[in-house]
């Protein structure tokens, strides 16, 4: 009788301490009733909708499984302001108010707690800079151009330091974890030059291997490595302003090309323009040519730009904004966004973000 007890306490220890295979979300929220309920995954830097259901008064329910800790939202149809649940197999409570969906109450998920003390930290770091953005914009609204660029040197870049370094310090000591792992693609991964993403990401532990966020990040590193200086081109295709296919490496091979990535609707390319004339004006005589890629969603505006603004340089553009592919496929993360190609077709920048330096580099070479 004591043999077959005890071996029902083993079985039953074995099979409580069995990881749950699942997740339930049970949310109840004051103030808000029989709205409809979105389940957001962060994928690829975007919140897409992977389940929905109507609530039920004010309470509402879901159910799934992840192979790993991954972090979620949970949105609303009328609401702009969504619940950020870091998601594990396990039963997860979420309580709140209309007026406080960003504060709400989340338990259940010791991976979300893990999260959050890491939110809490980020906020503490970020309050001076906070509070530094707002005397620089009261300062630039009064004129106080000179004072706001004074602030900006010894007080705004100083503490954008401190909250990088403290965004890697956390990654370091928690690289064993999918919190860690998350900070280093959303927090860091644009912030890092190429080396520092490298030694970040191989100082993680086996038994985050699996995280999709590291997986990101070492796909950043590969296309990164696609577009490093000494690599040939990446072709595209797209439509010029009369609708024809062109494909970027039939303008390879004549001499230096500028690629400029571009939008009609963007002040600080329009403001960048006269400089890039410029630069074209000086040394198109010695074969220089330019390409631009607009990232454009509306082809009237796109036209009038170019009937306006174009130069004599080719505009392509396939109406997809910042979706393009062209853009993805040169790292493209804000605009303008310089790449300068060699007459072999080989790139020798990427990422040039001045006129400046584009016309260094270029009296350098010609």
């Amino acid at each position: 009788m004591i043999r077959i007890t005890l071996l029902f306490v083993i079985l039953l220890t074995a099979f409580s301490c069995k990881r749950q295979d699942k997740f339930t979300i049970s949310g109840e929220l004051e103030g808000i009733e029989n709205e409809k309920v979105y389940l957001l995954k962060f994928i690829d830097g975007e919140r897409r909708p992977v389940d929905s259901v109507y609530m039920d008064g004010n309470k509402f329910s879901f159910t799934g499984s992840v192979d790993v800790p991954q972090f979620y939202h949970i949105g609303f149809e009328e609401r702009v302001l969504t619940i950020e649940i870091f998601m594990e197999n396990s039963d997860i409570e979420v309580i709140s108010s209309r007026r406080n969906l960003s504060e709400a109450r989340v338990t259940g998920s010791s991976v979300h707690d893990e999260y959050n003390r890491f939110r809490l930290q980020l906020i503490n770091v970020e309050l001076d800079i906070n509070d530094v953005v707002n005397d620089m914009e009261y300062l630039r609204r009064w004129g106080h151009y000179e004072e706001a660029e004074r602030m900006k040197v010894e007080l705004h870049e100083p503490l954008l330091e401190e909250r990088l370094e403290f965004l890697q310090e956390f990654v370091k000591a928690n690289n064993s974890s999918h919190v860690g792992a998350f900070v280093l693609y959303f927090h860091l991964m644009y912030e890092l030059d190429t080396e520092e993403l490298e030694n970040m990401l191989g100082g993680f532990d086996h038994t985050v291997a699996e995280s999709p966020y590291l997986k990101a990040v070492e796909w950043e590193l590969e296309k990164r490595e696609r577009v490093a200086p000494g690599n040939p081109l990446i072709d595209f295709t797209l439509e010029d302003s009369e609708g024809n296919p062109v494909s970027l490496s039939s303008f390879a091979g004549n001499g230096y090309l500028i690629l400029d990535f571009t939008a009609s609707w963007s002040d600080s390319c329009r403001e960048a323009l006269p400089g890039l004339q410029k630069v074209y004006s000086e040394f198109s005589d010695r074969g220089l040519d330019v390409v631009s890629v607009s990232l454009e969603n509306n082809r009237e505006d796109w036209l009038e730009f170019i009937k306006q603004e174009g130069q004599d340089w080719n505009y392509l553009t396939d109406m997809k904004q910042w979706n393009s592919p062209a853009a993805e496929a040169y790292l493209v993360r804000s605009i303008p966004h310089w790449v300068l190609i060699d007459p072999e077709g080989k790139i020798v920048y990427n990422g040039l973000d001045s006129v400046e330096k584009l016309y260094d580099e270029l009296k350098r070479l010609l």
